[in-house]
């Protein structure tokens, strides 16, 4: 009499097994990103996962400028020429400044020469707090350069201004809906 318990506990045991894979299996092949690619930076603290169709290339060299360095840039594009396509979707520039507080708010200020401000609003990128560049239009000015089109955000992170864009002149296959949105998923997954 006392052997049915036992057995019965086992049974649940193994049923409550069976269950939590099952759901654990289910919840997995449904994740936003299941089936895409990774990338992982050898050279700066930098990983992010994208869609097996999108093109990702990455420009070897560092880049130097008066007051800073590019330490990597990461393109969504078949090749890494990030300063002059006319087919990139975006791009992940690291670059190291010397003042990385001050770099961040020099993109922010009142309408003036480009016919729009600019303001920084805190955002979420993956594993940090961010901001994403936000446009004001000037009462009377149209707005010429840079393109309020492309989405710019930044991180502060390890000593190092990661700036990520998506440039909505260039939408991938022709959806901007499906583009902005694959982006947003992208974003999601950055780890810093």
């Amino acid at each position: 009499k006392k052997a049915k318990p036992k057995r019965l506990t086992s049974i649940l045991i193994i049923g409550l097994f069976v269950a939590l894979t099952i759901v654990s299996l289910v919840t997995v092949s449904y994740l936003p990103t299941a089936g895409w690619l990774a990338y992982k930076s050898t050279h700066v603290p930098l990983s992010f996962k994208y869609p097996k169709d999108w093109p990702v290339s990455v420009c070897s060299e560092p880049i130097l400028f008066p007051q800073m360095k590019i330490e990597e840039v990461v393109s969504f594009d078949k090749e890494c020429d990030w300063m002059q396509s006319q087919t990139s979707i975006g791009d992940v520039t690291v670059q190291k400044v010397d003042d990385v507080d001050a770099y961040v708010k020099g993109f922010t200020g009142p309408a003036k020469i480009y016919g729009y401000g600019s303001s920084l609003k805190s955002v979420q990128v993956g594993n940090k707090t961010g901001y994403l560049l936000v446009y004001t239009p000037h009462p009377t000015k149209p707005p010429i350069y840079p393109s309020p089109k492309k989405k710019t955000y930044f991180v502060k992170a390890n000593n190092l201004v990661y700036i990520i864009r998506l440039d909505e002149r260039n939408f991938y296959k022709g959806n901007e809906a499906e583009t902005t949105k694959t982006f947003e998923k992208i974003l999601s997954t950055f780890q810093f």
